[in-house]
């Protein structure tokens, strides 16, 4: 497995806890260093540049630390990198999640679309209270057929699911605005985009088999699926999104046996 497919499911799934590989001496050197964490195997990289937070800041190896995980050209890079003791002062003066149940506040989208797709639940925060707060897909349809970004920013009403342990949930939630995005976690954001929709078309268009045969459409000339080029001009071998599906090409295959079989009186096999 490549690298961006060890690290795909921490993309848009908000703030991650880990710790460093190095120590701040060592990476100061360096300007760049390396997290562990319980989310996933091995070690992802991050740089300095994308976490000024960190420029002064003592720690050491094993410490622990609060990230976030992005594709940039190619590659998985932990963003946002904060310590302990950093988010605790920014949280200090908020309130409980309970304080403010009932009332409509603004927040931010802890993941994207994709991720709330894919499961039916999503996290929001807000300046107006402590933490992370659960939302599911049920209590929220106008965000059903969204497509939205992380940080994007939404409001909600907070109130208790009783049916799950009186726990606190965000409803009613409508999208207000994109957030403002600095240049390099849009660049990021864009690059992770497009490989999963390549991925997506490439799962659609999969095949067990060998590439199959296929007209020119420079020239016409019928070609063989192995032929990457046409043969008489040189055009390029269609495109895996234009390959026909499998089953449509077995058909295909079945009635050109049955064709040559039949001038001769022969019956084909029997499967």
């Amino acid at each position: 497995m490549d690298e961006v497919g060890v690290f795909e499911h921490c993309i848009g799934a908000g703030r991650l806890e880990g710790w460093f590989c190095s120590s701040s001496y060592d990476n100061e050197k360096t300007g760049w260093g390396h997290l562990e964490s319980d989310s996933f195997e091995g070690h992802l990289f991050f740089h300095l540049q994308r976490s000024p937070s960190l420029r002064g800041v003592r720690y050491f190896r094993r410490d622990p630390v609060a990230f976030e995980v992005v594709e940039f050209n190619g590659r998985c890079e932990a963003v946002k990198l904060l310590l302990p003791s950093k988010e605790q002062n920014e949280e200090v003066w908020k309130v409980e999640p309970r304080e403010v149940l009932g009332q409509t506040v603004e927040g931010r989208l802890s993941c994207s679309w994709q991720l709330v797709k894919a499961q039916n639940w999503g996290f929001v925060v807000s300046d107006f209270f402590k933490g992370t707060v659960f939302w599911h897909v049920v209590d929220n349809p106008e965000m059903v057929d969204l497509e939205f970004s992380q940080d994007d920013v939404v409001e909600f009403e907070l109130y208790i699911n009783t049916t799950r342990g009186d726990q606190v949930r965000a409803r009613k939630m409508k999208f207000l605005r994109a957030a403002v995005k600095d240049p390099v976690a849009e660049k990021a954001e864009e690059s992770s985009q497009r490989r999963l929709e390549k991925k997506h078309r490439w799962l659609v268009n999969w095949r067990k088999g060998p590439p199959p045969d296929w007209i020119c459409k420079g020239c016409s000339y019928p070609n063989f699926g192995r032929n990457k080029t046409c043969k008489v001009c040189g055009h390029p071998r269609p495109p895996r999104e234009e390959w026909p599906p499998e089953e449509e090409e077995e058909l295909r295959e079945d009635w050109r046996v049955l064709a040559l079989l039949q001038p001769l009186g022969r019956h084909p096999p029997s499967p």
